[in-house]
């Protein structure tokens, strides 16, 4: 045998065993990676969008949506829980800044400008919210069969944080609004003026909030409970307020109970 040929035996041997010993990687079935700019900054992002399994069932039929900031973390719990709780909704994972650490990205984009930290840049808050309502909302509505008045935002501790600034300056820009172990490492009232300056005093909005923390969250647990006190003092007519405390947890080992226990508060909204 020539030495050609035993090369290219060589060669095919090698690329079978390579082939033979490549793993698939599991994918999230009907979803979709899509890339997204802020037209205002031009960072780059991802959207991780699925479709509810009955979405081509109907032509017809526009589904709710629930926006999860965090994306790359949030969107697998998310997922399996919609599956099985919210069959019927489309679900968008929103990712950290492309080309940028995760933890610099999220304290920078979900932070409001009153927020100092020595360890990180902040206060992109009000930037990142224009991206949301003006690319996001609209490649999102664009594409897919929305029900534009029923949009649901999810963030879990400094995407919690992010919700919240959210909530109490433009509220009109999600229906309802999780938001587990907001990362309140101040108290709020410092910064919003609940008197009837703001916003949540039109009481031609309807808002569901569902809010929640572990019971072991002894830093933020107080400025969290000081933050529904005054919502609730306020009695905002526009304003539904749900509670939950996760028991004998962290802040970290709240989050799955508080997806699955918001994924059944949402439920009921949805429908």
């Amino acid at each position: 045998m020539s030495i050609q040929k035993s090369l290219v035996l060589i060669i095919i041997f090698i690329t079978a065993t390579v082939q033979a010993n490549e793993h698939k990687k599991y994918e999230i079935p009907n979803t979709e990676v899509v890339p997204l700019k802020n037209s205002k900054s031009g960072e780059q992002y991802e959207l991780y969008i699925q479709l509810p399994v009955t979405y081509s069932d109907n032509s017809d039929k526009k589904y709710p949506v629930l926006y999860v900031t965090d994306g790359p973390e949030n969107f697998k719990l998310l997922s399996g829980a919609a599956e099985y709780l919210m069959e019927n909704v489309i679900l968008v994972g929103i990712s950290w800044q492309r080309g940028v650490a995760a933890v610099d990205s999220r304290h920078w984009d979900y932070s409001p400008k009153w927020l100092k930290l020595e360890t990180y840049k902040t206060g992109n808050a009000d930037n990142y919210l224009s991206f949301i309502r003006n690319d996001v909302f609209k490649y999102v509505e664009k594409n897919y069969r929305t029900a534009s008045n029923n949009r649901t935002y999810f963030g879990f501790s400094m995407g919690g944080l992010f919700g919240t600034h959210v909530l109490l300056t433009q509220p009109e820009t999600f229906n309802n609004y999780i938001l587990g172990s907001p990362y309140l490492a101040r108290d709020l009232s410092k910064y919003y003026q609940f008197d009837k300056s703001l916003p949540l005093r039109n009481n031609n909005l309807k808002v569901n909030v569902f809010l929640s923390y572990g019971e072991l969250e002894k830093g933020y647990g107080k400025n969290i409970e000081s933050f529904i006190a005054k919502l609730r003092n306020e009695n905002y007519q526009s304003l539904v307020l749900k509670k939950e405390i996760v028991k004998s947890a962290g802040h970290i080992k709240s989050f799955p109970e508080t997806v699955v226990r918001a994924m059944y508060w949402l439920s009921d909204f949805i429908k």
